[in-house]
């Protein structure tokens, strides 16, 4: 019995040692499970924005592709929209027009082509310059 109470107060002297770095270390202990909370709102955080990145990517991708089938639709309404359709068959004129003959255009066209060719060449004279298809003197 007496080694018994002996082992108790043996006890008791060590409980109340270790009572002051309890209470030291009870600061930490709850400032350290404040971090480790911190640290899992902290990857809940990143998780949330990883999918809602997803989402974001997800919803562009769906706009693009949405704002191109309405631009192609538009296209195809455009295109269907510009056939031609006759109100009325042709009526043939009351009075048509005469068509000249074609002996007469070809000699107003010589004629054109001469008086151009005499400008040219008037032109070229007053400018000095030498004949392209004239003789040349041969020398002895």
């Amino acid at each position: 019995g007496n080694q018994i109470q002996a082992l108790e107060a043996q006890i008791a002297a060590k409980n109340d040692e270790l009572q002051p770095a309890n209470a030291e270390a009870q600061p930490l202990t709850a400032v350290l499970e404040e971090l480790s909370k911190a640290k899992a709102q902290l990857e809940q955080e990143q998780a949330r924005q990883r999918q809602l990145n997803q989402q974001r990517d997800l919803t562009w991708d769906t706009f693009r592709t949405l704002s191109s089938k309405v631009a192609e639709l538009n296209l195809t309404r455009a295109a269907a929209s510009s056939e031609v359709r006759f109100g009325a068959a042709a009526v043939p004129p009351v009075d048509p027009t005469r068509r000249i003959s074609l002996t007469v255009g070809i000699l107003v066209a010589g004629f054109a082509g001469l008086f151009l060719a005499l400008v040219v060449v008037a032109g070229l004279e007053l400018a000095g310059v030498k004949p392209l298809f004239g003789r040349s003197a041969m020398q002895s």
